[in-house]
């Protein structure tokens, strides 16, 4: 009976790790498309043009994995997201190979001054990715 539940709980274990750090798929780590992102397919690459305030990570969206990290950050969240939100603006280019292994690279990124709208700087960006100008990057 012990024995039929540890088994169980290290198959549930080991699909969780499995899951959290796949990196194939749509739900693959480092990087997650975020709502707010502008996502452009260009041959074998999707593009995501993403603003994100400074001090945050342009390409990647990792969660806190352990149980006193989760709640610090829970405790703190309000706290922390005023402090952001007064940060200015990055603005960038994420480049992700669709076939086999999916990997991630920032081809473009640009900090804006305090106050300064991302909204055109976002648009301009999808314009230079549609026109082709980071292919090679």
């Amino acid at each position: 009976m012990a024995s039929d539940r540890w088994q169980s709980f290290a198959a549930t274990g080991r699909s969780t790790i499995r899951e959290l750090f796949d990196f194939r798929g749509d739900a693959a780590l480092p990087f997650t498309p975020q709502d707010e992102d502008v996502r452009i397919v260009r041959g074998k690459h999707e593009y995501f043009v993403r603003a994100v305030h400074r001090g945050e990570m342009m390409a990647s969206s990792f969660a806190p994995l352990d149980v006193p990290t989760l709640i610090a950050y829970l405790l703190l969240s309000g706290l922390v997201d005023d402090i952001r939100a007064k940060r200015p603006w990055k603005v960038g280019v994420v480049r992700v190979a669709t076939g086999g292994a999916r990997r991630v690279k920032v081809v473009h990124k640009v900090t804006l001054q305090p106050g300064e709208a991302k909204e055109p700087v976002v648009e301009e960006l999808v314009g230079r990715v549609n026109a082709g100008e980071f292919d090679t990057a």
